[in-house]
């Protein structure tokens, strides 16, 4: 189900970031953390956005050098950092995939022995992926089922930043095909144009 990997650990700034926004905005302390629901209109969270981006606009495109779509896309990405702990609830089996994502990643950037991580396919088997230590980040297809197994070990502060590519063009032989989306960006269609 991987399809590129890499091991890369979060600076210390960073992670310093992630664990500070983590400490002053985790309220629900039987749920887990998301920031994927977070508004635009958070001024505190946009800003926290704008200081991961280089790192990780660095990776992705390494990703998509490595994968082949550099030099014939035009992409997009969006990010948002979970946290989960032995108090709390866990992310249930879920896929990325609402029609126009086409690559989905996670970064591991603090996790423990166990690996909590797994695919889950058609026949409801859940599949570990060794790769899932602490600076690992996978991507795999945003149509692919997966979930988080819920923390064992005490005290210990599980934290990932995932996200989403699709592609806003993409040139394959004599084609140029162009991504739309609707008004409230619930269903997209590919226009071909022949070159």
């Amino acid at each position: 189900m991987i399809i590129w990997t890499k091991n890369q650990r979060l600076p210390s700034d960073l992670y310093h970031k992630v664990t500070e926004t983590i400490k002053l905005n985790h309220k629900d302390k039987d749920k887990y953390y998301t920031t994927y629901f977070a508004g635009a209109e958070n001024e505190k969270q946009l800003s926290f956005f704008k200081s991961l981006s280089p790192f990780y606009d660095e990776l992705i495109e390494d990703m998509t050098k490595d994968l082949g779509v550099y030099h014939k896309s035009k992409y997009t990405y969006t990010l948002w950092m979970q946290m989960s702990n032995s108090d709390t609830d866990s992310h249930l089996i879920h896929s990325h995939f609402q029609g126009f994502e086409q690559i989905s990643w996670v970064h591991f950037i603090n996790v423990p022995d166990q690996p909590c991580f797994y695919f889950y396919n058609s026949r409801e088997e859940k599949i570990y992926p060794p790769i899932q230590k602490t600076g690992d980040m996978i991507a795999f297809p945003s149509w692919a089922l997966h979930g988080v197994d819920e923390v064992e070990q005490k005290n210990f502060n599980r934290i990932i930043v995932a996200g989403n590519i699709w592609f806003n063009k993409f040139w394959t032989n004599d084609k140029e095909c162009t991504l739309h989306l609707d008004e409230d960006a619930q269903s997209s269609y590919w226009k071909v144009i022949n070159s």
